[in-house]
Order: structure tokens, then C-alpha cells, then sequence
């Protein structure tokens, strides 16, 4: 089963996870949206943005992360991975799949 969702960064410099309950996902693709301002960064609790020290991937607009199935029927939780952005409201797109 395919499923999306967009996430929007209401306060750039605040990481916030990408799911707010758990969301398992045998396999994810995260872009950041094309309309974005600035960069987004994917990453763990931690993630920040570029104006401090970046300890994630950055995606500028229009890029997308890939987070590949690795034989494990859902190794993901999306509730675990977080963003971040250089701009209030900036975007990423989530598209997921459950075995």
C-alpha cells in the first residue's frame, strides 16, 4: 500500500518528525517541495538548519531523499525522522510504503 503526505516547518531552526504518531514504512521518499525558499534537512531529533551547524541532509528545493526497502518488512517509523528548514513554512513531501 502507497500513501503521502506533505509536512510543512511552521518555525524554521525547529526540528519536528515527520509523522506525529508512529508510521511504519517499508520504504520512503522525502523531497523538498519545489515552492521552498530556502533548504530543508532531514535527519534525526537533532537535525538543525543551515544556520547552525548542519548535522543532516540537506535537500535544496526540488531534491528528494530516498530511504530504500531493505528486505525488513517496515524498518522505518516516520514518527523518528525529522525536518528541519532555513525558512518558516518551507515544505517536504512524504511519499511511503507498507508491506
Amino acid at each position: 500500500m502507497v500513501r503521502n503526505f506533505n509536512v510543512t516547518v511552521a518555525v524554521a531552526g525547529t526540528a519536528q518528525p515527520l509523522a506525529a504518531t508512529r508510521t511504519p514504512a517499508s520504504w520512503a521518499l522525502i523531497q523538498a517541495a519545489k515552492g521552498n525558499t530556502g533548504s530543508v534537512y532531514i535527519g534525526g531529533t537533532g537535525i538543525t538548519n543551515g544556520t547552525t551547524t548542519t548535522n543532516g541532509i540537506e535537500l535544496a528545493k526540488g531534491d528528494t531523499l530516498s530511504l530504500p526497502a531493505m528486505g525488513i518488512t517496515e524498518p522505518y517509523d516516520l514518527a523518528t525522522v525529522f525536518v528541519n528548514a532555513d525558512t518558516n513554512s518551507d515544505k517536504v513531501r512524504v511519499i511511503y510504503g507498507r508491506a
